[in-house]
């Protein structure tokens, strides 16, 4: 008789591999220059925030305030660089 896993092992892979799928679909998206995203913070808060560039496994992200600001060509401010496993597009609501 094979050896079945118990439900509690069988759970543990199923997180595993949504974890995983969801982690490489992250990976593999693109972010457009002023796109609203959703980004984690130091802690796992989500907060709005504009992109202002994505630089494949780093997402640059600012503020509205602070987009515009950059927009116009300020040069004392700078937006923030992020791990893209972090980020997440906020979808528009309809």
């Amino acid at each position: 008789m094979p050896n079945v896993p118990s439900s509690a092992k069988l759970r543990f892979l199923w997180i595993i591999y949504c974890a995983a799928m969801w982690h490489k679909r992250n990976w593999a998206m693109n972010y457009k220059k002023g796109q609203p995203v959703s980004v984690k913070d130091c802690d796992r808060c989500n907060v709005s925030l504009r992109v202002w560039k994505d630089e494949g496994r780093t997402v640059f992200v600012a503020s509205d305030e602070v987009f515009r600001l950059l927009e116009n060509g300020e040069t004392k401010l700078w937006a923030i660089g992020v791990p893209k496993s972090d980020v997440s597009a906020i979808r528009p609501r309809r």
